[in-house]
């Protein structure tokens, strides 16, 4: 059964879920930054696991573009979804809705990782915002790494696998 993970991110927090998911597979999982490599060959896949950053609520428009060019290859596939995002209330699982909703209908997991914030990214106005809003001056992690085991769990995508 091979495996692609696909993302898009802003800072790296994407990429560093990726990286993990893959690393939890014993390394048996592609993985594509749709930002640099925009063409993949779904075809070339059993599981297809599909990440990304929520952003002033909303995920990359390279992911929302990719979802619909390959929505009928998609839909034929095993999918996990992931974002990650801050949010701490339930409403954080409404982020998932912003994958096409027929690919979120037949997902097998769909999970928010948590978040972290890499404060020396941000620009000025970036960190006038998270201070406004959440009180941070600095880096920090708040990845789920429960969220992530039951993902590859739900996908059964454990090293052997």
């Amino acid at each position: 059964m091979k495996t692609a993970i696909i993302y898009t991110t802003k800072y790296g927090s994407v990429k560093k879920c990726a990286e993990i998911l893959k690393e939890k597979t014993g390394g048996n999982a592609d993985t594509y930054n749709l930002q640099e490599s925009p063409d993949i060959r779904l075809e070339d896949y059993d599981t297809i696991i599909l990440g990304a950053s929520v952003y002033v609520g909303r995920i990359q428009k390279e992911m929302v573009d990719f979802c619909l060019k390959n929505n009928t290859l998609l839909i034929l596939k095993r999918i996990g979804l992931f974002v990650c995002a801050g949010e701490k209330s339930e409403k954080k699982y409404e982020y998932l809705k912003l994958f096409r909703e027929n690919i979120l209908n037949i997902s097998i997991s769909n999970k928010v990782f948590g978040d972290e914030i890499y404060y020396e990214k941000l620009n000025l106005l970036e960190k006038i915002t998270l201070f406004i809003l959440k009180g941070v001056r600095k880096s920090y992690s708040n990845l789920d790494s429960e969220a992530i085991d039951e993902f590859v769990t739900d996908l059964d995508l454990l090293k052997g696998h």
